[in-house]
């Protein structure tokens, strides 16, 4: 006796341990998001401004090469002989505005992973619950199944018996073959839900707990992942503004090189070169592009406002359809229990003669209507849960 229960305390210890959770699937989820391709192109961006800003070299090194003879004009023996390169150098501004471009998309690269865990939790909580009511209607089909083909053994020996006609048989089989037909079609959503499900987790084991516990409704929605991404954008946009501004002139340059003279009576010359050049004037073209900057800008702050907007208006909804959850599955469960005690009733009125076999068959309908409407109640109250987290922008752990 002792060794049978050490042997099932293992088995459930061990199906404990083995047990899938939210945070074994999830990362699955992720990797199969095609948006996940974002985080990488904004960690190119954010390494490749921050290292612009920090070189002080603004553009392209041009190389001079450049010799000098008077073969055809005097043929003296004059040679020239010059090499250097041309270095542009940042403009006041030019440099911390890369600096602050690159910490734009870093935090992109941030707060886009949590943008893609969310997105991840909501395919998964979609997939886990839409997998588990299609498993609930499948496993009420049965059920419904199983009592069809009880109540044919009753009118059977009933009807045997000469207590009823052979038509309550014939209403009882017609029943049965509805019970049928509806398991095979339940049986197809299952296996559709559950294929979709093992698509995206490599599972077909939902995972435990099911539930989730509804997370704290004072988080903000600034705090939400959606809304910090675009604010992001909108301080990488405000970047991009800022360098367009300090850019409306031509970058200076250095030059660096060295040179050989010669000619027939002198021996040969070196000089060192160093020259910085300025441009003059302003882009013609930099209010254009400050323009067209500043539209960018607006055009992030605008989608940024709608976003949250959109928001605020799910989280409304998130918030009316949890209530209205707990309110169904109190109703529903008030006429469950109605229905358990009618169809018991209902049983011994017909096994006693005193109702026809129709009226059995409609209350065998409503009993496992209203059993299946409780039980997914309760699986509504619950999404309704998972729901409002993925609005208030809690993702899955």
């Amino acid at each position: 006796m002792k060794a049978t229960l050490v042997f099932l305390s293992a088995c459930t210890l061990s199906a404990n341990v083995w047990a899938v959770t939210y945070s074994d699937l999830l990362p699955k989820v992720i990797n199969q998001l095609p948006q996940k391709q974002e985080l990488v192109d904004f960690q190119a961006l954010s390494s490749a401004n921050q290292s612009a800003a920090d070189s002080w070299i603004a553009g392209d090194v041009a190389l001079n090469l450049k010799h000098e003879n008077d073969s055809i004009t005097g043929n003296q023996g004059f040679e020239s002989w010059e090499g250097g390169a041309r270095f542009p150098i940042w403009l006041p501004g030019q440099s911390g505005s890369r600096q602050h471009i690159g910490e734009a998309y870093q935090s992109l690269n941030q707060v886009g992973r949590q943008q893609i865990q969310l997105m991840a939790s909501k395919q998964l909580r979609q997939l886990v619950w839409q997998t588990k009511k299609a498993e609930i209607r499948l496993k009420f089909a049965h059920k419904d199944l199983k009592q069809s083909q009880a109540l044919v053994a009753l009118v059977t020996q009933k009807v045997d018996a000469g207590e009823s006609p052979k038509f309550d048989l014939l209403l009882a089989q017609k029943a049965l073959f509805k019970s049928q037909k509806n398991v095979a079609q339940k049986e197809a959503a299952y296996q559709v839900a559950l294929q979709h499900y093992a698509q995206w987790t490599q599972q077909t084991e939902l995972p435990s707990p099911l539930a989730e516990t509804l997370e704290s409704q004072t988080i903000t929605l600034e705090q939400h992942p959606d809304y910090k991404v675009l604010q992001a954008q909108v301080q990488a946009e405000q970047a991009k503004l800022e360098l367009a501004k300090a850019s409306q002139r031509g970058n200076p340059s250095v030059y660096v090189g060295a040179k050989n003279e010669r000619d027939k009576q002198t021996a040969d010359n070196s000089i060192l070169i160093a020259e910085v050049s300025f441009p003059i004037g302003v882009d013609p073209t930099a209010p254009s592009r400050i323009a067209e900057q500043r539209q960018a800008v607006s055009q992030r702050q605008i989608a940024q406002n709608r976003a949250k907007q959109q928001l605020q208006l799910n989280l409304i909804q998130a918030k009316e359809a949890w209530i209205a959850a707990q309110k169904s599955e109190r109703l529903s469960k008030q006429q469950n229990t109605l229905s358990v005690e009618a169809m018991k009733l209902a049983k011994m009125a017909y096994q006693k003669g005193e109702t026809s076999i129709q009226n059995l068959l409609l209350m065998k309908q409503q009993y496992f209507e209203d059993k299946l409407n409780f039980k997914l109640a309760k699986l509504n109250r619950l999404e309704a849960i998972s729901n409002l987290n993925q609005a208030l922008g809690v993702s899955l752990k």
